[in-house]
């Protein structure tokens, strides 16, 4: 059964480099090391909101969630621009409102 797996993967990456989705290297690790930075600027902000850090915790939210969303447009994945580009226009605003007004 593993082996049936791992032929289909094979399969599937064969097809994807012949119809040109293969991303380049440098590409490709570029965006892994945005992601985690992306994830661990998300988990500090969320550290820092649980300690009332207020409002460093927006705007180390608010870098996360301008690199996810950068991170979702280039892998064109729908799920990570819906969750983080709200979140850009959300905090973006809050934080307008909050020293504007």
């Amino acid at each position: 059964m593993t082996k049936a797996i791992s032929e289909a993967f094979l399969l599937i990456s064969i097809a994807h480099a012949k119809l040109g989705f293969e991303a380049h290297p440098r590409t490709k690790m570029g965006m892994v090391f945005l992601k985690y930075f992306s994830a661990l600027t998300i988990l500090t902000a969320i550290c820092l909101h649980s300690l009332n850090i207020h409002p460093l915790n927006i705007y180390i939210h608010l870098i996360g969630a301008c690199t996810w969303s950068v991170v979702g447009f280039a892998w064109k994945e729908n799920s990570i621009i819906l969750n983080f580009l709200p979140q850009v226009f959300i905090l973006g605003g809050g934080l307008l409102y909050n020293y504007l007004f």
